[in-house]
């Protein structure tokens, strides 16, 4: 059986015991070993940690007095005592002020040298550059004078293409007013005609039904060709009345999914509608002016982005503020509460949108209309109607 020994730094508290090559293994690693100056410094640690302390951290270390020319030796715990009264100290002084003027200057010196290099190498590399942009700016000049002669006549060529363009438009305008006009005259006599050979023939059952005829003709002159859009409305409102009658069912003040659209989008030509707003109070259970409408177009690019904010369409409120399709309302002198009609006007060859009032008798308008566009509707309270009617 091996023999059992121990540690050899047993008596400085290590209690590690094995066999011979446990122990050789261990000695190694021990955290018991004392330091060369043992007698007064209490330190222990492994040999890897005694060798760095023995050499920069032990205090009873001997180490040389700093000063130049002093040869003393002393405890590392004891020299700063004797260099603090060293007779060599001034001396060291005023050398360690020469050497460090002298280090300042050749530093300085350097640094100079490295600029003024620097400067004459940035120098020629900033020539060569500007060389060679003069070079290529001379044969950017030549081309874009050759691009200026090409595009000089290439416009006169367009300005002269949309002068006869604009001359063709200009006749063709002309000629569909006169087929119109010529289409106005001859129904206005045929119906001179109808109501000449009614006369002769005296013929009441002929008459009744021509009346008949021109009745039902005016009475679908006065229906409209587009209902609010039942795809596309908002989830807080409903639709009635075969798609003309809008109301507001959900919400207290959400100012989201309460609008409705119209099923057309203009883009030329004049239209014209009536929007008849009931269930309107001027004033709701929060105590405030808050139960409103807005009625105008929407610009169909703002439809398509799902963007219902009222800011970014045309039209206006009961409560007095308009919206041109910017992001602030302009406040105007009015205000409609309850029940009211108001009559909206679009001439997209003129690019208006325009309002008449009947109860206040109050008309506004709003210029610059980016088209197409189609009919908007938005509610804000529970209740809230609005149907659109054709033009009277």
């Amino acid at each position: 059986m091996p023999k059992i020994v121990e540690c050899l730094n047993q008596d400085l508290g290590c209690d590690f015991k094995g066999t011979k090559m446990e122990v050789i293994e261990h000695f190694n690693e021990c955290q018991r070993h004392a330091c060369l100056f043992e007698e007064e410094c209490k330190w222990t640690g492994n040999l890897k940690e005694k060798e760095k302390h023995v050499g920069t951290q032990c205090d009873f270390r001997q180490v040389e007095c700093n000063f130049i020319a002093c040869d003393h030796k002393e405890k590392s715990i004891d020299i700063n005592s004797h260099q603090s009264d060293c007779k060599f100290r001034e001396l060291n002084d005023v050398v360690d002020q020469h050497s460090q003027r002298l280090n300042e200057i050749q530093e300085l010196t350097k640094i100079d040298n490295e600029k003024t290099q620097k400067r004459i190498t940035d120098s020629l590399n900033v020539l060569d550059s500007l060389n060679n942009e003069v070079g290529s700016l001379n044969n950017q000049i030549e081309n874009l004078t050759k691009e200026l002669t090409y595009t000089q006549s290439s416009l006169i060529n367009t300005n002269i293409q949309a002068e006869n363009l604009q001359n063709e438009i200009i006749a063709i305008n002309s000629k569909i007013e006169n087929i119109y006009q010529l289409v106005d005259d001859k129904m206005n006599q045929f119906k001179e005609i109808k109501r000449a050979v009614i006369a002769n023939n005296n013929n009441d059952l002929f008459f009744d039904n021509f009346v008949e005829e021109e009745e039902e003709e005016e009475e679908v002159m006065k229906t409209l060709d587009w209902t609010l859009n039942p795809i596309s409305k908002g989830t807080n409102v409903i639709l009635e009345n075969n798609n003309l009658t809008v109301k507001k069912t959900l919400g207290n003040n959400s100012h989201s999914s309460c609008t409705a659209v119209g099923t057309k989008e203009f883009s030329f030509g004049v239209h014209e509608w009536i929007c008849k707003v009931t269930n309107l109070q001027s004033t709701s259970e929060f105590g405030k002016k808050d139960q409103w409408c807005m009625l105008g177009v929407m610009p169909l690019d703002t439809f398509l982005k799902n963007n219902s904010t009222t800011t970014k369409c045309y039209g206006w409120t009961n409560t007095g503020y308009r919206a041109n399709n910017t992001n602030a309302y302009d406040k105007l002198e009015y205000e409609l509460t309850d029940e009211y009609e108001a009559h909206l006007k679009l001439d997209c060859n003129t690019k208006v949108l325009s309002v008449y009032y009947p109860k206040i008798d109050k008309s506004f308008s709003i210029p610059d209309i980016i088209l197409p566009v189609v009919p908007y509707v938005k509610l804000y309270r529970i209740g809230n109607e609005c149907e659109i009617l054709p033009k009277k």
